[in-house]
């Protein structure tokens, strides 16, 4: 309790000589008694240089990304079943249509399709004396000699003799087809770019065993965006290059998507190249060079007020008289400049020199 009324008296006598002293502090002063002047610290700013997004030219040679794919491409597979007898080819030879790549161990088809000769030849016999039993009792029939239900059982009889042949006839034609197929041919000429068995494996039907490309000719498939497909037709001539190549080459447009792919927002579009040399090599990373027009004129800002962040592309930009940053999208680039996609209108003012060391929200002054 005393404590507490001392701390009364005092914060009276506090008030006290507030109110005495004008209610406020007085000025801070030096050893002569004059007071010492507090000067506000003043904000720092940056000198940096710009340049207004503006129209300009750019040449409307369009260049994508794209992927080297085989103009044909067959997996051949097994039709019949056994253990593989000789295989003469290996991966990275060419074949030409109809060549034998490997063969079967046809024995036991050989015993099948014997057999269903046989059958089929036992088969005939019996259509063939079933036809003539009918056609002689057909005379008797219509002369009354034997019955109607006796002649129905001849029909019948006749009837089930040609089920027995056609039965038989695919039997054999089965048979001849299994024994056929111990020789497995490429449908088409190539390289073989897979083998996939070993001499003496069992395989069946259905069963993988090569892969032949046919890259004679390739096709480069590429994907072209939104703003620029319009522009663009199927007969137009495209310039291929590789980073790791010297060589050119030279292909035509012959398919353009008419529909959007959703996930990469482009047209795929298919580029056919004349590879008889065979210097482009299927899945080759290529760049794609289309001409649309001559030179057209887009907003652009200067290569200088790029900023790269990972992926991703910024500016900063003069807002009356502070920084600050946008994100970008960039299209087509000539010496200078860079197209603007998004993210900029014609006249903003983008920092082309001095934004190394901004933030968002610095107060810049612009010394061009």
């Amino acid at each position: 309790m005393i404590k507490k009324q001392h701390l009364l008296l005092f914060s009276s006598m506090l008030i006290f000589s507030l109110v005495l002293s004008g209610c406020g502090p007085k000025p801070a002063t030096n050893q002569d008694g004059e007071p010492i002047v507090i000067e506000e610290l003043e904000k720092e700013v940056f000198y940096v240089k710009s340049e207004e997004v503006s129209l300009q030219s750019f040449s409307n040679e369009l260049t994508f990304p794209g992927k080297a794919e085989p103009v044909q491409t067959v997996v051949i597979t097994a039709k019949t079943s056994g253990d593989v007898k000789s295989a003469s080819y290996d991966i990275g030879d060419s074949v030409e249509k109809n060549t034998i790549l490997m063969t079967l161990d046809d024995e036991n088809h050989r015993i099948a399709a014997n057999s269903a000769q046989l059958g089929l030849d036992n088969a005939s016999i019996t259509l063939q004396t079933s036809k003539d039993d009918l056609a002689r009792n057909k005379a008797l029939f219509e002369s009354g000699a034997i019955s109607k239900t006796a002649m129905d059982a001849i029909e019948n009889g006749y009837k089930k003799a040609s089920i027995g042949y056609k039965t038989a006839k695919n039997a054999y034609d089965t048979a001849k087809i299994n024994l056929s197929n111990t020789k497995i041919e490429t449908p088409i000429s190539g390289i073989i770019s897979s083998k996939n068995f070993d001499i003496g494996e069992n395989i069946n039907p259905g069963t993988p065993v090569y892969t032949v490309v046919n890259t004679s000719q390739i096709n480069v498939i590429v994907g072209i965006p939104e703003q620029y497909v319009q522009g663009i037709a199927t007969g137009q001539e495209a310039t291929l290059t590789s980073p790791y190549s010297d060589h050119t080459w030279t292909g035509k447009i012959i398919n353009i998507s008419p529909v959007m792919n959703e996930q990469s927002k482009t047209y795929t579009t298919k580029i056919l190249v004349d590879n008889a040399d065979m210097s482009m090599k299927s899945g080759m990373s290529l760049d794609a060079t289309i001409t649309v027009d001559t030179t057209v004129e887009r907003p652009a800002f200067n290569k200088l007020g790029l900023i790269l962040e990972d992926e991703d592309t910024y500016v900063y930009v003069n807002n009356n008289g502070k920084a600050k940053m946008l994100a970008v999208k960039i299209g087509q680039s000539n010496d200078d400049y860079y197209e603007v996609i998004e993210g900029l209108e014609l006249g903003d003012e983008v920092i082309t020199e001095g934004s190394g060391m901004l933030d968002t929200g610095d107060i810049i002054e612009v010394n061009n």
